[in-house]
């Protein structure tokens, strides 16, 4: 099911990928074209807010931010570009992931068993 909405959310990003990029450019000159701001505005918030909430069982709760807050951030500092930064802030995104569980993976538990607790069958 996860793999259908994210499927369903990469197919609405991509319709709206044009006007979205128009509009977040210069929003004055996409109204005046005729670009539906405010509606493609809360389309995508619910594109972000529909991401967000299947993320969550996914990541957790923790990576959310720095999976989707992050990355745009931190795209800012490296390019100006908008194409070039959209898949700059993707990348960003999928390497701090794979960082994160690599980390989890090679990294030992901090805590230790105290003698007097029960072991594990």
């Amino acid at each position: 099911m996860t793999a259908i909405i994210a499927i369903a959310i990469c197919a609405a990003v991509l319709a709206l990928a044009r006007p979205l990029l128009f509009a977040s450019l210069d929003e004055g000159v996409a109204a005046a074209r005729g670009v539906p701001v405010r509606v493609l505005g809360f389309g995508f918030l619910v594109l972000a807010a529909a991401t967000t909430a299947e993320a969550t069982q996914v990541v957790g709760a923790l990576l959310i931010l720095g999976l989707l807050a992050a990355p745009p951030a931190r795209r800012f500092r490296i390019t100006a570009h908008p194409l070039c930064a959209l898949g700059l802030s993707a990348a960003i995104a999928v390497a701090t992931m794979w960082i994160g569980l690599t980390a989890s993976y090679v990294i030992p538990p901090c805590h230790r068993a105290s003698p007097s607790s029960p072991r594990p069958p």
